[in-house]
């Protein structure tokens, strides 16, 4: 790290016996708040790849260490602006990386939104586009989140991707959930009667999961609502969300019906 950048980033794989399979030192330059939504990413082969933002919202920088030491770079990029942050993950079994995201058309001027779903297949190795879909939010799923009929294609403003689960022939769940953040004046009883002073305080909310079911080439297959509402007060919702406990067959979502402030 100098003069205010990330110089390099050192790449180290060790394998099951706690053999180094290679130490690279990658140089970057990249300011230091560029590798906070970073995603890094190693496959059970021991590719490993660091995943970067690029230049505007809807191209990224892949720096990658194959299992060999051999050291490349590539950029993607999407074929629309994304809304939120997406979701990438490995698929071990295919060596291609797997990225979804919702999608942003900008047809609503001076406010972000996701109207629809993207889902891209990269070769692992040199980004090569092996598969692309792109899914508009329809009708039919905004009637079944919002449990009221529309006669337009629908938009989200909440809702954010959480989770990728993977299953061996290539198919695979998308999950996202709604967050919402807000700040609040509380009053507070004063000293002296009839003088109250006011904080701040910062509510946050874990509502509604959202799952979609793609298949191998990526096509959107079903979807689903899980209804929840979790709220809470100056804690950072740190109780808040939802884990998932995969077994194979089933995918059960746990989370906290009831959030208490004590």
């Amino acid at each position: 790290f100098a003069a205010g950048e990330v110089q390099s980033v050192r790449f180290i794989c060790l394998d099951r016996s706690l053999q180094t399979l290679y130490n690279k030192n990658i140089p970057l330059g990249r300011e230091e708040a560029a590798l906070e939504s970073s995603r890094s990413l190693i496959d059970n082969a021991g590719n490993a790849s660091l995943i970067l933002k690029g230049t505007n919202r809807s191209d990224y920088n892949v720096f990658r260490v194959a299992a060999n030491g051999e050291v490349s770079t590539y950029n993607v990029t999407l074929p629309k602006r994304i809304f939120g942050e997406p979701s990438i993950e490995t698929d071990n079994k295919n060596g291609t990386l797997l990225l979804s995201a919702f999608y942003d058309d900008g047809a609503e001027a001076g406010e972000e939104v996701a109207n629809g779903f993207l889902f891209l297949t990269l070769d692992g190795a040199t980004g090569e586009r092996k598969s692309q879909t792109i899914t508009p939010f329809d009708k039919e799923f905004i009637t079944l989140l919002t449990g009221r009929e529309t006669r337009e294609n629908g938009r989200l403003y909440t809702f954010n991707l959480k989770k990728t689960v993977l299953r061996y022939d290539g198919c695979g769940l998308v999950v996202a959930e709604s967050f919402i953040k807000e700040e609040r004046e509380v009053p507070m009883v004063g000293i002296q009667p009839g003088f109250n002073t006011f904080r701040t305080s910062s509510i946050y909310q874990f509502n509604d999961i959202i799952a979609f079911s793609f298949n191998a080439q990526g096509v959107v297959e079903w979807n689903a609502v899980l209804r929840k509402k979790q709220a809470s007060e100056d804690d950072n919702g740190a109780f808040s969300s939802f884990f998932i406990a995969n077994q194979k067959d089933v995918l059960r979502f746990i989370y906290l019906d009831d959030i208490s402030s004590s």
